[in-house]
C-alpha cells in the first residue's frame, strides 16, 4: 500500500470537509432543537430564560454525535486522489505475529 506525504494542502482539504459538514448538520440539528424546546417553551409558558439555557445545553450535546457522524462520513469518503484510511500500527502489527506465534506453539 502506497503511502502519501501529508501535506499542508491535504490538511487543509480534509480540516474543510469537516468543517462544513459539521457547521451545516450541527446547524441544522440545533436548530430543529431549538424550534422543539421554543415549541415546548411557548406551549407550556416556560421562562424565555429558562428556554434559552435547555436550547444552550441541547446545542451543545446535539453538536457531540454530530461531530462524531461527520468523521465517520469522513472517513468513509473517497477525495480525488486519495482516501483516509485506518491501518493498524506497527506496535499492534507486532503484537499480533507474537500472538499468532504464541497460539501455534
Amino acid at each position: 500500500m502506497e503511502e502519501i506525504q501529508v501535506t499542508w494542502g491535504y490538511a487543509i482539504k480534509i480540516w474543510w470537509s469537516l468543517t462544513w459538514r459539521v457547521a451545516l448538520f450541527g446547524g441544522l440539528a440545533g436548530f430543529a432543537l431549538g424550534l422543539l424546546f421554543g415549541l415546548f417553551g411557548a406551549a407550556t409558558g416556560t421562562a424565555d430564560e429558562v428556554v434559552y439555557s435547555w436550547v444552550q445545553i441541547g446545542g451543545m450535546l446535539v453538536t457531540i454525535p454530530v461531530g462524531i457522524w461527520v468523521v465517520k462520513s469522513i472517513l468513509n469518503k473517497d477525495f480525488k486522489k486519495y482516501r483516509i484510511i485506518l491501518v493498524p500500527s506497527l506496535e499492534s502489527r507486532v503484537e499480533a505475529q507474537i500472538q499468532d506465534r504464541t497460539d501455534a506453539q
